[in-house]
């Protein structure tokens, strides 16, 4: 299984990148500053 790491996910296009990562398989590791 492949991996990504995405920073700034918790919204914007950082979101929506691990969004389709996710959809695609890949297994992602997300950060931000907010979790909320």
């Amino acid at each position: 299984m492949r991996s990504v790491i995405i920073t700034g996910a918790n919204k914007g296009i950082g979101y929506d990148t691990a969004l389709a990562f996710a959809r695609a398989g890949y297994k992602v590791f997300a950060t931000m500053r907010n979790p909320e």
